[in-house]
Order: C-alpha cells, then sequence, then structure tokens
C-alpha cells in the first residue's frame, strides 16, 4: 500500500508506503515502513508527519497491530512520530541501520 500527499494543484509532496518488509536482513518481522520520502523544499513543514500518521490509522484501521521501518536518516524524526528504537545493526552492504517499532494499536 502506497499513499501520496499532493497539494490542490495536483502536485506532488511526498509519499510513504507499507510492505511486508524492507531490509532482507530483517525478514521475520511484518509490515515495515517503505519509500517515506518528502519533497525536499517540504521537509520540516509536517509533510511527513501526516503521511505517516495517515498510514498508521489505515493500518490500524486494517488490524495491523504493530510495525517496523529501517532508517539510516532520520532516527529523530521517527522518534518523535512515537516509534521505539529496537536496534542499530550493519546490514550485509556495510550499511548502519536503525530498526524501530511502533504499536499501531495505541
Amino acid at each position: 500500500m502506497t499513499f501520496v500527499a499532493h497539494d490542490v494543484a495536483g502536485q506532488v509532496l511526498g509519499a510513504v508506503g507499507l510492505d511486508a518488509y524492507d531490509l532482507d536482513e530483517r525478514q521475520d518481522t511484518s509490515p515495515w515502513v517503505t519509500g517515506m520520502i518528502v519533497r525536499r523544499d517540504l521537509r520540516g513543514t509536517g509533510v511527513g508527519r501526516a503521511l505517516l500518521r495517515h498510514l498508521e490509522r489505515w493500518a490500524a484501521e486494517h488490524r495491523i497491530a504493530e510495525a517496523w521501518v529501517g532508517t539510516d536518516l532520520a532516527l529523530g524524526f521517527y522518534q518523535r512520530c512515537g516509534w521505539t528504537l529496537q536496534e542499530t545493526f550493519t546490514t550485509r552492504t556495510g550499511q548502519q541501520m536503525d530498526v524501530l517499532h511502533k504499536d499501531l494499536r495505541k
């Protein structure tokens, strides 16, 4: 599932998805937030938070109790949105990745 934010003129502001998994090393948990992106000139304006909140509500309404997200750049963003850091690890390709979790029933 992918959600796209746009303005009244139809200009894309950002997008976020929910998929079975995102990290090859962590296929034992599901689902994962994927593809979170906000147009560079709109970062910090609440677009990302609104997209994530919409995805969380949709997931909860569809009886998805929890979700995970992996990030190498946006740890603080997800923590400010109520996600909890579960681990930090190095992927097979050498990238440091933070894995966060959220209970969507709350």
